[in-house]
């Protein structure tokens, strides 16, 4: 993993155990990095360029000091203000709801089956704190765009229905999530 500064200078390096996804520095200068593990199971994700995985923290001399597995996570993750790790899933979602499924582009389907995005808060011990399954809260016949999360390390986070003009906010407390529009 590199850093990068302004003036496109080589700044920091860090070796790292998995292919990187996306990363930043907190202000304490921890890495939070979303590593690829690369997995042969034949699955719809683990053939996806934007498979993840991992989330780890890691030190700025390159000691990790926690990491995070979970096999539906894709690309994206968070750590919160409250210690934990917010991670953007992606999971098959029900047949009889994929029925439902207007639009899209015929035959793109994996086999058949409609996936969906679901965020999951866990400790950094890997402990799943809760989830929240985008399919469980969108119509399917009305709300026909992906979503885009924004996420952020405390409060609500923005989410987005791409193309349905439609943004909202999910508070992500440390014991359930809340929906509102």
């Amino acid at each position: 993993m590199y850093l990068i500064d302004i003036q496109g200078r080589l700044s920091h390096t860090w070796e790292l155990p998995y292919p990187a996804g996306y990363a930043y520095l907190t202000e304490r200068d921890m890495l939070i990095y979303n590593g690829n593990i690369v997995t042969t199971d034949g699955g719809f994700l683990s053939r996806s360029p934007w498979k993840g995985g991992t989330v780890l923290g890691v030190e700025w001399t390159g000691t990790v000091l926690w990491e995070v597995r979970h096999p539906d996570h894709h690309h994206d993750a968070q750590r919160l203000s409250n210690g934990n790790v917010l991670i953007l899933c992606l999971a098959r979602i029900p047949d009889e709801l994929a029925a439902r499924v207007r639009g899209g582009r015929a035959g793109v389907e994996d086999d058949g089956a409609i996936y969906a995005d679901y965020l999951v808060q866990m400790t950094t011990a890997g402990q799943a704190i809760w989830k929240w399954r985008s399919w469980e809260h969108l119509d399917p016949y009305i709300d026909t765009s992906p979503m885009r999360t924004t996420l952020g390390p405390s409060g609500p986070m923005a989410i987005q229905l791409r193309s349905c003009r439609t943004e909202t906010s999910l508070s992500a407390s440390v014991t359930s999530p809340r929906w509102w529009s």
